[in-house]
């Protein structure tokens, strides 16, 4: 299973490419799984963004599922979650 995301409003002088999250993540009873195929990002052309995709096992997880956020291109200020359909 592939998740993608767009990161948008990242300054144009800003040259670093983001991978978002570890590569691991953990399901909603505490189970580790690691990321695989690793991350791919690059500038999606389009929209001035950054995109960042990346493999996680096709499974049926414990819901909910949580990634930890390191290395992002501005400050998290406190949890947040995001519904991913």
């Amino acid at each position: 299973m592939e998740l993608r995301f767009l990161l948008r409003g990242v300054d144009e002088a800003d040259n670093m490419l983001y991978s978002v999250v570890e590569g691991a993540f953990e399901d909603g009873s505490g189970r580790r799984y690691v990321i695989g195929n690793g991350h791919v990002y690059g500038d999606d052309g389009e929209t001035g963004g950054q995109s960042v995709s990346f493999q996680i096992p096709d499974e049926a997880y414990a819901q909910p599922l949580t990634f930890r956020i390191s290395n992002y291109p501005s400050y998290v200020r406190e949890p947040f979650e995001i519904r991913i359909r």
